[in-house]
């Protein structure tokens, strides 16, 4: 775990794909079962950001579709996954758009993803 405060776990992953998994999946979940943690948040770069890297980076929407295909499990905790880019700032939105649309398909559409029960 990269950081804990106040029962909060944070994991920044720029590595290959497997980590980013094994963080949410299996990590997050020790920790929690450890008492360590209630919930964690997962960094992560979009996909057009981890192409500028080396090979292998895992990136956001990579794992989406994981998440969505993997389903809900029984010992799963609350896990935000943030998306990060290294492009320009983004004119501010309003929260009622910041929080419908996290990040956005290759043909516009935009993700909503409930990532695990709270």
């Amino acid at each position: 775990m990269d950081f804990i405060k106040e029962k909060l776990g944070i994991e920044l992953q720029f590595g290959k794909y497997s980590f980013m998994v094994y963080n949410v999946c299996a990590k997050m979940t020790i920790f929690s079962n450890l008492g360590h943690i209630d919930a964690g948040v997962e960094i992560v770069p979009v996909k057009e950001f981890a192409d500028e890297m080396s090979s292998g980076v895992s990136y956001f929407e990579q794992f989406v579709w994981d998440l969505e295909h993997r389903g809900v499990s029984n010992i799963d905790i609350p896990v935000f996954v943030l998306a990060i880019t290294a492009g320009k700032p983004s004119p501010p939105r309003t929260s009622r758009d910041s929080a419908d649309r996290v990040a956005e398909t290759d043909d516009g559409e935009p993700y909503s993803l409930p990532l695990f029960p709270s």
